[in-house]
């Protein structure tokens, strides 16, 4: 039964407890009702916003991970082709000279190690020692030394030269001497000579003659070492690997020298060059 006032018996019996029992059910009925919405209105709506820094990490992230599955996965297959040259080689040659006087020869690379390697820088400085004279006097023929060089190495060898150095004259072992300068006194020639040493084939030093004068001292013979320069047929006569030559060196005592030259020794070096 309704009341003045547009209430029921319940609503004026519970007052404003019945009120609000109407507005909630009424706020329950509008939950219900079905409002059409743009659908992309709606998804726009639907779907939250992502600030750029965090979208911007996350996609490295991402890239990052792929990266890391393809090298876990290995690398794709694809067509190829493959060729390999293998123990290359670069090999060096040699040039060694064999020196034979007095009956021993001496090597330019001396004493070998283990390994077949030398030492001394392919130069021998320690080859025999020649006695031309013992007990000469003026007048006397020359005292020779023949000499065989020979190319013994895998490269021909160009030129070939001879040096003269270090002379120095000294008192010898008897008891009484002169004060002669023996190196600027002796004469020395260095003859290039057949096989038998019997025939003269050029002079080398003092001259480019067939047979060398003996005009040229031990003094003069250093100071134009090497030799080279007037003897274009004689050392510098290109050989090719395995060539021998062969050199007579001799030494003599003038006719003319005086006392001063008693009882002195005259000590000097021969040095044999083979060039490429």
């Amino acid at each position: 039964m309704r009341v003045p006032g547009g209430l029921t018996d319940g609503e004026r019996v519970y007052g404003s407890a019945g009120l609000l029992g109407r507005i909630q059910s009424a706020h329950a009925a509008s939950l219900l009702i079905v409002t059409p919405i743009n659908p992309a209105v709606a998804a726009a709506k639907a779907r939250p916003r992502v600030p750029r820094s965090i979208f911007n990490k996350l996609m490295v992230s991402v890239m990052v991970l792929a990266s890391v599955g393809t090298l876990a996965s290995g690398t794709l297959a694809s067509f190829n082709a493959q060729t390999a040259n293998p123990s290359n080689t670069f090999q060096t040659g040699t040039i060694a000279l064999s020196d034979n006087v007095a009956a021993q020869t001496c090597l330019s690379y001396g004493t070998l190690n283990a390994q077949n390697q030398f030492t001394n820088n392919n130069q021998n400085a320690t080859c025999n020692t020649i006695a031309f004279a013992a007990a000469a006097k003026p007048g006397d023929p020359a005292a020779t030394a023949n000499f065989t060089l020979k190319n013994v190495g895998s490269l021909a060898g160009a030129t070939l030269t001879i040096a003269g150095s270090a002379c120095v004259t000294t008192n010898n072992s008897e008891s009484f001497h002169g004060a002669g300068d023996l190196c600027v006194q002796l004469d020395i020639a260095v003859q290039e000579m057949d096989s038998t040493f019997t025939t003269n084939v050029k002079c080398v030093y003092p001259t480019n003659a067939v047979a060398c004068p003996m005009t040229g001292t031990i003094s003069a013979f250093q100071t134009a070492s090497p030799v080279t320069a007037n003897n274009t047929a004689g050392l510098n006569k290109s050989g090719s690997a395995g060539d021998t030559r062969y050199f007579q060196v001799q030494i003599q005592l003038p006719s003319t020298s005086a006392n001063s030259f008693q009882g002195r020794v005259a000590t000097f070096s021969l040095t044999w060059e083979l060039d490429q």
